[in-house]
């Protein structure tokens, strides 16, 4: 039953896939699918070009709209055919507070919001949760949980997009909004001709703009996929073979003509410039979209409910810069090395700062509304000392402070562009098949690698796909509660998924494509002051090295910030290599992750409304010449690793006939699980040849004794 159901699935999926092609390309050579190995629902079409026919952007084009519903159209420029993408006020979920219907092919999802009416219970943090859900039922399929035929909860892909929209909407929600917001997606029909989560984060955009809830909306997003890429050009290879991994897979988002909100991405070592003619590509289609997504909320919008904003009011912000203001300034210029120090001195600030407002307004104020003021003014201060300037008064007339030069430095004392200290080790575990230990100030990582038989591959977990590649290359991220010094329940949240996810996605393109072991990383944080994902990279790096694995380059992550003015977009300041509270206080954390060829794997975070293009181009520069200058830190203790490695596992390959399997598996697997026990071994049976994988290389030659033997029986 599960087979014939699998195949099915399978014959649905070519036959969607098949028809799309025949309806939006008159020429079939136009538009290609191909088997996905970085899309998380197996297959990809590319039927539509920027600059060649195989780059597939999502997105939309030559709109038509009416009243309740908004249709618009991705065309080929040549027939004139293409999708057909649908907004729609739903006419269930009637409860919430709002709800639309987003549609894609034959793709639909369910975009509700819910907003906590009523004075929030925690001011100081937006409490925005998002959940998306995917349903086997929306594939035509059963959940793979035979126990109770229930949809899996806590699935990686569902995590990760759960975490690109809340990355997308969260820093659009105005300064002293803290009421409770629920925003669910749920996945009602699914093609996999379709991106899931580009067509999400548009369908809670035009869900959230309807809504009564306050947001500086709507946003579009949009994803940019090339197969194959010439080195330094958008021009993928018009000669693609079907199976390959893309080059450069871009998740852009953005709220209008140079205003990104959220990117990410993944690349084969691509040039970075390469990367921001993408996202300049991508942007042109985004602005499309937000074209018809305000159409559709000017008839279907609702009117803003009365929310009160806890903010402190103008003569408060006066006081405490006018009190508090030189006080957070000296204390920044103090270089603090360590966490420890940095934070000794920021609660003495705190502390005299809170007295001394006490006593101007005689203990009136909301203990929140002060601790607000204060973290205005100390954000300020980190702000002024990286962009070299100083408040000097409060004008009284513009309400707004005076600057004037001041000095430029950084909490512990560094220039804009400095990383800090660096110290890595390899081979730093006994018994494991490969070790490094990554060092960056107080940041500390210790990444193990494991090696397993091809029988280990880890199949990603999803209900909505009858067959999923196995992946042969995972890393798991672990933040333990120490590594801050804290306690607290050490568990696998959804931050730990998002960081792994990132780290493994920057490793992948320099493990070897012809590796036959399984490789299982592992990052621990021993200790945290900012961008341990990052350093998670480094050390997987010198893990991979140790354990006998010949990586095509060294890779290398690190962290921008960002520190701009409000008012003025050309007054900014990127700075490298983020410290914690640098990255609590600051505007931006933009995780890059490369190699001295090109760029791997970015992530930005923000929380400003958005972040212009010349931003992102300076923080891209500065972060391939930090990558630069790690690296070549990594490659002295690269030099030293010794590549023969003992204790990683010893594999062996014979050449077998067809009739000779069953022979070497036995009924139920009986024979192969004894070779197995009595060697200590595994065995793999692959097209015409199995292999076995041992400890040593004593138990891998005791199992081919003894499946030759029972090849000979």
């Amino acid at each position: 039953m599960k087979r014939s159901l699998e195949l099915v699935s399978l014959q649905r999926l070519y036959y969607h896939s098949f028809k799309l092609r025949e309806l939006h390309h008159s020429k079939p050579q136009r538009c290609r699918l191909y088997p996905s190995r970085r899309h998380p629902f197996g297959f990809s079409i590319y039927p539509l070009s920027l600059s060649n026919p195989h780059s597939k952007v999502h997105g939309l084009k030559n709109f038509s709209c009416n009243s309740i519903r908004m249709k618009s159209t991705l065309c080929n420029a040549e027939s004139g055919e293409g999708y057909v993408v649908k907004f729609e006020k739903a006419s269930f979920a009637q409860k919430a507070d709002s709800a639309v219907l987003a549609s894609v092919g034959s793709t639909t999802l369910l975009a509700s919001c819910v907003v906590l009416h009523g004075s929030p219970q925690k001011p100081g943090f937006l409490p925005l949760s998002v959940d998306f859900r995917e349903r086997a039922s929306a594939a035509g399929l059963l959940p793979k949980d035979k126990r109770d035929r229930r949809d899996a909860r806590y699935l990686d892909s569902n995590i990760l997009a759960a975490r690109a929209i809340d990355r997308s909407l969260r820093p659009l929600f105005p300064k002293g909004f803290f009421n409770e917001v629920q925003i669910v997606i749920t996945v009602l029909s699914f093609d996999a001709a379709t991106d899931l989560v580009s067509l999400a984060i548009n369908a809670a955009s035009a869900a959230l703009s309807i809504s009564s809830i306050p947001w500086n909306g709507p946003v579009a997003a949009v994803r940019y996929e090339a197969p194959e890429l010439h080195q330094n050009d958008l021009s993928p290879q018009l000669e693609g073979k079907p199976g390959m991994e893309s080059d450069l897979d871009l998740l852009l988002v953005s709220k209008g003509t140079d205003r990104i909100v959220m990117l990410e991405c993944g690349a084969n070592e691509i040039h970075h410039t390469d990367v921001l003619k993408a996202v300049t590509a991508s942007e042109a289609r985004a602005l499309e979209i937000l074209r018809i997504q305000n159409e559709f909320i000017s008839t279907n919008q609702k009117e803003s409910a009365n929310f009160d904003l806890i903010l402190p009011t103008a003569n408060i912000i006066k006081t405490a810069f006018e009190e508090t203001y030189n006080i957070a300034y000296e204390m920044c210029l103090v270089p603090n090395i360590t966490k420890e120090q940095r934070r000794i001195a920021q609660t003495e600030f705190w502390d005299r700062a809170t007295k001394l407002m006490n006593v101007h307004f005689g203990n009136q104020i909301d203990s929140f509304i002060l601790a607000s003021a204060i973290h205005m003014v100390l954000e300020t201060a980190l702000s002024d000392l990286a962009l070299g300037r100083k408040f000097q008064k409060w004008d009284s007339n513009t309400n707004n402070p005076v600057w004037i030069d001041g000095q430029v430095s950084r909490p512990d004392g560094r220039s804009v562009h400095e990383i800090r200290r660096i110290d890595c080790e390899a081979g730093v575990l006994p018994v494991v098949h490969g070790s490094g230990l990554f060092t960056r100030g107080n940041t500390q990582v210790l990444v193990s690698a494991t090696l397993g038989s091809p029988n280990d591959n880890f199949e990603p977990k999803t209900d909505m796909t009858a067959q999923v590649e196995p992946k042969k290359t995972v890393l798991h991220y672990d933040f333990p509660s120490y590594s801050v010094n804290r306690t607290g329940k050490n568990f696998i949240n959804r931050r730990c998924v998002g960081h792994g996810n990132l780290a493994e996605k920057a490793i992948l393109p320099v493990v070897p494509h012809d590796l036959d072991f399984f490789l299982r990383l592992t990052s621990e944080v021993t200790g945290s002051d900012g961008s341990s994902s990052m350093a998670s990279i480094c050390g997987a790096t010198l893990a991979l090295l140790d354990a006998g694995i010949a990586v095509k380059r060294t890779v290398s992550g690190i962290s921008i910030g960002l520190y701009a003015d409000d008012g003025n977009d050309d007054i900014f300041e990127t700075v490298t290599d983020l410290l914690g509270m640098e990255d609590h206080f600051g505007k931006m954390d933009f995780k890059v992750a490369s190699t001295v060829k090109g760029i791997t794997a970015m992530q930005l975070d923000i929380k400003r409304e958005y972040i212009t293009k010349n931003m992102l181009a300076s923080a891209l520069e500065k972060a391939v010449v930090a990558n630069s200058e790690i690296i070549e830190i990594m490659k002295k203790v690269v030099a030293g690793v010794n590549t023969t490695n003992s204790r990683v596992p010893y594999m062996i390959k014979a050449p077998i006939s067809p009739h000779q399997r069953f022979q070497i598996l036995g009924r139920r697997w009986e024979n192969a699980k004894s070779i197995e026990k009595k060697s200590r071994s595994r065995i793999h049976i692959e097209d015409n040849e199995v292999i076995i994988v041992g400890p040593t290389k004593e138990c891998a030659e005791e199992a081919l004794v003894l499946v030759r033997r029972s090849m000979k029986s």
